[in-house]
C-alpha cells in the first residue's frame, strides 16, 4: 500500500490485511528460527525491510506477551503500516545523506500524523488500534516524543511494542 498511497493517496487495504495474517501464521509456525531472517532488506530501499523486520520482531513480542490471533494480527498490521506517512514526505528528504536541517525534520516529524489521517480516511477496513502504531510510534513513554508528547500510559500498548522493534530494527 506504499506506493499506492504514494502515487494514488490511498490503497486498498485488502492485500495489507491478507499480508499481515500470513506473516503472523509464519512467525508462529517459525517463532524460533525467524529471528534468523531478520535483517534481511535491499539496500536501495530500505524501508520495506525495516517494516518487515519491525514487524516480525513486534509479533515475537506479541507472542510472548500471550497476545491472541486477533491482537497479533491488529499489531502486525500497526508495524507494517507505522511509517506509511512519510509517502506524503519529499522523498528528498526522506533520502537526504546528509544530516537533516531543523526544518526537513519538522517535515519528517509530521509522518505520524499524515500516516494516521491517511489510514484513517484513505485505506478502508483497519483497525483502529493498528491505526493508531502509525500515530503513536514516536511518542516517549517519558513524553518527550512526538507528534503529541503523550507519555506512559496514554501511549497505545501496540505503539509501545512497535517503537521498542523500531529502535531495535
Amino acid at each position: 500500500p506504499y506506493d499506492d498511497f504514494r502515487s494514488k493517496g490511498n490503497a486498498d487495504g485488502t492485500p495489507i490485511r491478507d499480508f499481515a495474517s500470513r506473516l503472523v501464521n509464519q512467525v508462529v509456525v517459525n517463532r524460533t528460527t525467524v529471528f534468523q531472517a531478520v535483517d534481511i532488506r535491499p539496500t536501495d530501499d530500505y524501508l520495506p525491510g525495516h517494516v518487515l523486520n519491525v514487524a516480525v520482531l513486534s509479533i515475537l513480542i506479541g507472542l510472548k506477551n500471550d497476545y491472541t490471533p486477533t491482537r497479533l494480527h491488529e499489531l502486525a498490521l500497526g508495524a507494517l503500516l507505522m511509517d506509511i506517512g512519510e509517502m506524503a514526505i519529499p522523498q528528498e528528504i526522506l533520502k537526504k545523506a546528509d544530516k537533516l536541517t531543523p526544518a526537513e525534520m519538522t517535515e519528517v516529524k509530521k509522518h505520524p500524523e499524515l500516516g494516521f489521517d491517511g489510514l484513517r480516511k484513505k485505506i478502508g477496513g483497519l483497525p483502529v488500534p493498528a491505526m493508531h502504531v502509525a500515530y503513536q510510534h514516536h511518542e516517549s513513554f517519558d513524553g518527550s516524543g512526538y507528534p503529541r508528547g503523550i507519555s506512559g500510559g496514554d501511549i497505545h500498548e501496540y505503539a509501545r511494542i512497535v517503537a521498542v522493534a523500531d529502535m531495535f530494527d
